[in-house]
């Protein structure tokens, strides 16, 4: 349970590569039985939009690829103003 709790602080770029680290060892096998689990789990609502995802894991690698790269950038830019990069030599009147 206590894992449960530092997940919810996690950042994008951290979620990742828990996600990657966790599949990393699954067979084919594996993940289809896990994604076909979540499918019949599905709620009838939900039941297009969940198709709709298995066609853009396809597409979108690559747009998932730019927005981790995104990401990261954003993530060292805000420690970066974190650590006072763009304050330095401001001052108040």
């Amino acid at each position: 349970m206590g894992d449960e709790k530092n997940m919810t602080s996690l950042s994008y770029r951290e979620f990742m590569e828990e996600v990657k680290k966790r599949l990393k060892n699954l067979s084919a096998e594996d993940l289809r039985s896990m994604i076909l689990n979540w499918a019949s789990e599905e709620t009838p609502s939900g039941r297009q939009e969940f198709l709709y995802k298995l066609i853009c894991l396809r597409q979108d690698n690559d747009v998932a690829s730019d927005i981790e790269t995104l990401i990261d950038e954003i993530e060292e830019f805000a420690q970066r103003v974190e650590n006072g990069e763009y304050c330095d030599g401001m001052g108040v009147g």
